[in-house]
């Protein structure tokens, strides 16, 4: 019987109702949300949240079975070295821009002219942005592949490079999330807890999963 012909109560309460499917990932995505922001908490741990977070994300949109908790966790424990590794890079590299932002600031360097101040600061946000895609790409490719920890590091870059054009656009969506959290983060709150990093890492995953593949290791 085609689904037309249907009962209207059967075709409503079926588990393919387009319906239910959205609310589906829905659900997927506010769990796997829960775990990125509780694997964030520690902060230490927020680098093997993400690259846990990724790879769940990039089975979902291969279509292949998902168990949320489970697959995080089993992802979380497997990529937790070089996850961490990156994400400690990562941590200095932001403590030393905020070292450097608040040194500009300063009483100290109120005599500079206004122009080199406003170069050294627009230097350190392409700095930042540049790491950040770096970044990006290094979590994708632990999530993804086993290569050696400096090879993945290489790897990211080249992907930064070699996908410009979907660099800038997960760059827009993920400075873009980042300010909208940090303007209206009282009001944020409750959206960041439930879809805060799962969909903007979702969207920037569907954007660069394929893509990375085929660039870098395009006879895998």
């Amino acid at each position: 019987m085609s689904n037309a012909k249907r009962p209207l109560s059967q075709r409503l309460f079926d588990d393919n109702n387009a319906f239910f499917r959205i609310m589906g990932v829905a659900g997927d995505l506010i769990l796997l949300n829960i775990l990125g922001v509780l694997a964030c908490i520690p902060v230490v741990t927020a680098g093997a949240g993400f690259t846990a977070m990724n790879r769940v994300l990039v089975n979902m949109l291969e279509d292949k079975p998902v168990r949320i908790v489970r697959d995080f966790w089993q992802a979380f424990k497997h990529n937790f070295k070089p996850a961490t590794a990156l994400w400690l890079i990562c941590l200095m590299v932001i403590i030393i821009a905020r070292v450097d932002m608040w040194a500009l600031a300063s009483a100290q360097f109120a005599s500079l002219d206004t122009a080199i101040r406003v170069i050294a600061l627009v230097a350190l946000f392409a700095i930042g942005l540049i790491v950040g895609a770096i970044a990006y790409y290094g979590f994708m490719h632990i999530a993804l592949f086993q290569r050696p920890f400096g090879t993945q590091l290489r790897n990211a870059a080249w992907s930064a490079f070699a996908l410009l054009p979907r660099t800038i656009v997960i760059l827009i969506i993920l400075v873009a999330c980042g300010l909208l959290i940090g303007q209206f983060f009282v009001y944020a709150v409750p959206v960041l807890l439930l879809f805060g990093l799962s969909v903007p890492l979702g969207a920037c995953a569907w954007i660069t999963h394929s893509a990375i593949a085929r660039i870098v290791y395009p006879h895998e």
